[in-house]
């Protein structure tokens, strides 16, 4: 029976561990949900910013167009050109940092679902030690339930073996 008690403060201290690790990945979840926000924030940022890269470059095809129609001094051609050429840098640059800042969400997001991944396989463990706990708490109350069972029948028996030494010794009074 000390065993079994012994055993009992094991799980049991197996299951505190647990639930205090389950709660640090429960913070690490909050800290990778706020990641997550950040991310649909520039993921929002990305699409305005995708919008105004196709505005520009519809710009970009409107001024080429317009280099292209007006060919009335060079002045004003290389003037056109210029602008398009600094609207086309602009844009490589936004690129860019779209792309790093792309790439910096697909990390993060990676990170979100490894995270995800321990969680659900914590809670697995979580759920499967409970179950274990709560199967032998359940064996242990039939073990003691029969040997409760087994007093009553016992202390009943002595009752009536009390009961009948009284009677015997009335009727051996009575001879």
């Amino acid at each position: 029976m000390l065993v079994k008690e012994e055993e009992l403060n094991s799980l049991s201290q197996q299951l505190t561990q647990q639930q205090e690790e389950c709660s640090a990945i429960h913070g690490q979840l909050e800290m990778e949900k706020a990641k997550q926000q950040q991310f649909e924030e520039t993921s929002q940022e990305l699409t305005t910013l995708h919008e105004r890269f196709k505005q520009i470059q519809e710009e970009n095809q409107s001024l080429k167009a317009k280099l292209e129609s007006q060919k009335d001094t060079v002045y004003e051609r290389q003037r056109q050109s210029d602008e398009a050429i600094n609207n086309y840098q602009v844009l490589q640059d936004d690129n860019y940092k779209l792309k790093q800042r792309l790439d910096q969400q697909r990390e993060n997001l990676q990170q979100l679902n490894e995270l995800a991944s321990m969680l659900q396989e914590s809670h697995r463990s979580l759920v499967a030690t409970n179950d274990h706990l709560l199967l032998e708490l359940s064996q242990e109350k039939d073990r003691h339930q029969s040997e409760v069972n087994q007093l009553h029948w016992s202390y009943k028996q002595l009752k009536k073996s009390i009961d009948w030494i009284p009677n015997v010794e009335k009727t051996l009074h009575k001879t």
